[in-house]
């Protein structure tokens, strides 16, 4: 790969290039990301794809509709995004993202749950998607939606669905207190739900 560098590149072509070696090193805790710098830059400055998906027999499916556009439903198709069928574009993601050893389930996670920060550091941050939606009655349209900032996603995600720990905002999956009077240490453990929160208590010398 070194020799292959024979020219200057930005933080964005480098990372583009370099982040190949992930599913070679096979290693979930060494991963490559793009700098804090570019990711700052980014968060800041730049438009995200506006909508979840969640991924089923090789298919795309809306999960929730961040995007301007309303007639876009959760259970509908993404068929295609900016002429590229979806699930080509996920497997590319896929391939380029950590793992452990073979196991797939870390890179799909990884690539289903920050789709639009991958999609944006490996194709560039558009500010327009065409998608090729098929919706419950199989009906096939085309529909141009703008991106927007994550800042515009984070409140309309936390709008929809205000009860829920998201994955911008999610607090500590596994927080540990310790209280000195009772000589005990109060493990947290925080899940999807606010009602099926668990505490567990370990003794101070464990």
């Amino acid at each position: 790969m070194y020799v292959a560098i024979d020219k200057p590149m930005t933080a964005t072509e480098f990372y583009q290039y370099i982040c190949i070696i992930q599913p070679t090193i096979q290693d979930g805790h060494n991963y490559i990301l793009p700098s804090l710098t570019l990711q700052t830059f980014h968060k800041e400055n730049s438009l995200y794809f506006p909508i979840n998906f969640t991924v089923y027999d090789q298919k795309l499916y809306v999960t929730q509709n961040f995007s301007n556009d309303a007639s876009i439903q959760p259970g509908d198709e993404i068929i295609s995004i900016n002429g590229v069928k979806s699930i080509d574009l996920f497997n590319y993601l896929v391939s380029h993202q950590v793992r452990d050893g073979n196991n797939l389930h870390y890179p799909e996670w990884i690539s289903q749950n920050y789709f639009r920060s991958y999609y944006g550091f490996l194709f560039g941050f558009k500010g327009y998607y065409l998608l090729e939606i098929k919706n419950s009655l199989n009906v096939v349209a085309n529909k141009n939606i703008a991106a927007l900032p994550l800042n515009s996603i984070k409140k309309r995600r936390s709008e929809s669905l205000p009860l829920r720990y998201d994955r911008i905002d999610f607090e500590k999956g596994i927080s540990w207190q310790f209280d000195e009077n009772q000589n005990y240490i109060c493990l947290l453990y925080t899940s999807p739900s606010p009602r099926d929160r668990t505490r567990s208590r370990m003794p101070s010398s464990a």
